[in-house]
């Protein structure tokens, strides 16, 4: 199952490598930045954590090849600001090609144990 959404480049430069930037979806804070690509299959990534409506919510933005120079965990961003190049970084032993060079974008929610008297009371039609 592939839980986010690739969204291809639409800029290169001359080696044909993505310059697209990737913009943060909403306002929140970075939770966290990996910049060793051989530590994950989503190479270089940034997770940004949102407050939306009463969710907390958290954005993934992986295969970057360059994370914004001076983003830090914990400092604010807003929405549409850039936190990142995209790129095609990956630990896979099938390296992402040129011509597949896309952000891999998730949206997550964070459940924990308080979450469903928080659902059943804030839900108008709560689940049965």
């Amino acid at each position: 199952m592939h839980e986010g959404l690739d969204i291809k480049c639409l800029e290169r430069d001359k080696r044909g490598e993505p310059i697209d930037p990737v913009m943060a979806s909403a306002s929140g804070t970075v939770a966290y930045i990996n910049s060793n690509p051989a530590l994950s299959n989503y190479g270089n990534y940034v997770i940004m954590r949102h407050h939306i409506d009463g969710l907390e919510l958290y954005s993934l933005y992986a295969h970057l090849s360059a994370v914004r120079p001076g983003l830090k965990v914990g400092q604010k961003v807003e929405a549409g600001e850039p936190i990142a190049i995209m790129g095609r970084t990956s630990n896979t032993r099938q390296a992402i090609t040129k011509d597949r060079a896309h952000v891999h974008l998730e949206f997550n929610l964070l459940l924990n144990d308080r979450f469903p008297a928080w659902f059943h009371a804030t839900s108008p039609h709560p689940a049965k």
